[in-house]
């Protein structure tokens, strides 16, 4: 897995793409600012980072960084990473994202 500004060589990118770049750099722009929209709308805050790209021609994947909210970074602080977990899960829940799921692990890892 590649960290924040490398290639994960696993991946293919919107230059493998078979559209041209201009064609589809403004659809990732858009699927990215759409993401974010919903983020802030349905936890009330929006992450410091976004950025989407393919991830093979029949996916797109969007990183977002910096989503916690304060409450979540202070469990973070304290190490009470499950309880983030199942927060996290029933944030999830809540905003219609996913079912809440008991005894497993949330499916996104959360980093501030």
């Amino acid at each position: 897995m590649a960290t924040r500004g490398q290639r994960d060589p696993g991946c293919t990118t919107s230059a493998d793409h078979p559209y041209p770049a201009e064609h589809h750099a403004g659809e990732l722009t858009q699927i990215t600012r759409a993401i974010v929209v919903i983020y802030k709308e349905r936890f009330g805050c929006g992450p410091n980072f976004a950025h989407s790209d393919y991830a093979g021609r029949n996916a797109i994947v969007c990183l977002l960084e910096g989503t916690l909210t304060p409450v979540e970074k202070r469990l973070v602080a304290i190490g009470e990473i499950q309880q983030l977990q199942n927060l996290r899960q029933l944030f999830q829940a809540a905003a219609g994202f996913a079912r809440p799921s008991r005894g497993s692990p949330a499916g996104a890892s959360c980093r501030s």
